[in-house]
C-alpha cells in the first residue's frame, strides 16, 4: 500500500484526536487483523501510522500562542513547531501520518490564519500531503464542547467552519500541482467530512483513496418522524457503506434548530434534545460525544434560523451549501427513493440532482432507486439519459461498480 501523508483541519471543538485515533484503529484492524492490542507487533505496526498535531508542537503552548498580541512572535512560535514536526518525521520515518492542525483561529472576535504567514504554505508543501481533510461538526455541539474554555456564539461558530473549509481549499491550491486539472472543481484533495461518519469510512478514505465516492442522497424531512422510514434509510447507507466511501448529510443535522427557535422566546435558553436529531448511532454514524439535551441561549438560536426576506436563514444556506461541497467531492448520486409513498418528488432531493447533472463543473452520474410498488410512477427530472433508474440496491451497486468505477479508475 502507498505511503499516505494526510492534513487534518479543523476548527476547536470536532475532537480532531480522537477522529484520527479511531481511523488508524481501523486501519490496523484491516490491514493487520491478527495482532493483538498492546503486543510488541501492535505497538510497531501503530508507530508506522503516526499521528501528530502542530498545535501541540506550538512552542510554549497553544494558550500563549493566541495569547500573545505580537504577530512576529506568534509566527515564529508556529514554524517552529512545524519544523519540530518535519525533523520528527524525518527521523522516525513513519510509513503514514496523519497531522492534524487549525488552518485558522478565531480570537477576540477575528479570525488571522498561519497559511498566509511567510514560511508556512514552504513547510507544508515539505510535509508533501496528498490530501487535506476539513473536519466539520454540528455549531450545538462544537458550542459545548468548548464552552467551558471559550464562548462563540453559533453564528461565529458557523462562520469559523466555513473559514476553515476555504483556507483548506487555497492551500489544497498552493500544495497540489494538478489542482486545477478539472476547472471549476475544488476537490481532488481537499475533502469535507463530518467527524461523524463512521471511522470505517474516514480510513477508506485516507487509505484507498481511489475507492469509488458516494453521494447519498436521501429522503430526510419525510422520514425524520418515521421511525420504519429512518431504518430504512440508514439501512441503505450502510449497504452503501459497506462497499463505497459514501458522504452522509444527516451526519450534520442542524435542521431541527429551526423548530427549536420556533418555541423559543426572547432571552428564553432553548434545548436541543437528544430525539432532536437524526439517531447517529454505529455503524452509519460514530459515537455522538454530544451531551444532550444542548443548553443554547435562545436568541442565539434565532439568530441563525431567522429568515430575511425572501433569503435563506444562515442555517439553510450552510445546509443547502455543504450538501452540494459534498457531490463536488463524490463520483455519483445515489438517491434512494425521492417519490418515497408521496406524488411528487422531494424538492431537496430534486435540487441535488439537477446540482449533480446540470450545475456542478463535470456532471455525474444519478443512479435513482424507485419502488414502483408504493412510489407510484417514477418521476425523473433528468430523463433516462442523464440517469439510471434501478428498483433493487444490488442493482444500483452494480452500475455503480460497471459504469463509475471504470470511469474512475480511467
Amino acid at each position: 500500500m502507498e505511503a499516505m501523508r494526510v492534513i487534518f483541519a479543523g476548527q476547536t471543538g470536532v475532537g480532531k484526536r480522537k477522529i484520527l485515533e479511531g481511523i488508524r484503529a481501523e486501519q490496523m484492524r484491516v490491514e493487520y487483523p491478527g495482532l493483538v492490542p498492546g503486543s510488541d507487533g501492535h505497538e510497531v505496526v501503530k508507530g508506522q501510522i503516526d499521528i501528530v498535531s502542530l498545535e501541540d508542537e506550538i512552542t510554549g503552548g497553544l494558550q500563549p500562542f493566541l495569547e500573545t498580541a505580537n504577530d512576529k512572535m506568534k509566527r515564529m512560535m508556529w514554524l517552529e513547531g512545524m519544523e519540530r514536526i518535519l525533523q520528527r518525521l524525518s527521523k522516525k520515518a513513519p510509513h503514514d501520518c496523519m497531522m492534524s492542525m487549525h488552518l485558522s483561529f478565531q480570537r477576540e472576535s477575528r479570525f488571522f490564519s498561519p497559511i498566509v504567514w511567510p514560511g508556512a504554505i514552504e513547510m507544508l508543501r515539505e510535509f508533501a500531503p496528498d490530501m487535506i481533510v476539513t473536519l466539520i461538526d454540528d455549531v450545538y455541539s462544537l458550542q459545548q464542547k468548548i464552552q467551558a474554555g471559550s464562548y462563540f456564539r453559533l453564528r461565529e461558530l458557523t462562520a469559523w467552519r466555513s473559514t476553515e473549509t476555504l483556507l483548506a481549499d487555497i492551500l489544497a491550491r498552493e500544495v497540489f500541482p494538478d489542482f486545477t486539472k478539472e476547472p471549476g472543481f475544488p476537490c481532488q484533495h481537499s475533502f469535507v467530512v463530518s467527524g461523524k461518519h463512521p471511522a470505517s469510512m474516514m480510513r477508506q478514505l485516507v487509505f484507498e483513496p481511489k475507492r469509488v465516492k458516494v453521494y447519498a442522497c436521501i429522503p430526510i424531512s419525510r422520514t425524520r418522524d418515521d421511525e420504519v422510514g429512518r431504518l430504512e434509510v440508514d439501512g441503505i447507507v450502510q449497504v452503501l457503506n459497506d462497499e463505497f466511501i459514501v458522504f452522509n448529510p444527516l451526519t450534520i443535522d442542524e435542521k431541527p434548530l429551526e423548530a427549536i427557535a420556533s418555541r423559543a422566546g426572547a432571552g428564553d435558553k432553548a434545548y436541543f434534545e437528544a430525539d432532536s436529531r437524526w439517531p447517529a448511532k454505529p455503524p452509519v454514524f460514530c459515537d455522538d460525544q454530544t451531551t444532550y439535551p444542548v443548553e443554547l441561549e435562545a436568541n442565539e438560536v434565532c439568530e441563525i434560523t431567522e429568515q430575511i426576506g425572501l433569503g435563506k436563514s444562515d442555517i439553510q444556506n450552510n445546509i443547502y451549501l455543504r450538501d452540494l461541497r459534498l457531490i463536488d467531492q463524490s463520483d455519483c448520486v445515489f438517491c434512494y427513493r425521492p417519490m418515497f409513498g408521496r406524488e411528487y418528488f422531494s424538492q431537496g432531493m430534486r435540487s441535488e440532482v439537477n446540482y449533480a447533472q446540470n450545475t456542478r463543473a463535470t456532471p455525474i452520474r444519478v443512479i435513482f432507486l424507485h419502488d414502483s410498488k408504493v412510489d407510484g410512477e417514477p418521476d425523473d427530472p433528468l430523463g433516462p439519459t442523464m440517469s439510471s433508474v434501478v428498483t433493487t440496491i444490488e442493482e444500483g451497486k452494480r452500475i455503480i461498480r460497471e459504469e463509475v468505477e471504470s470511469k474512475a479508475e480511467r
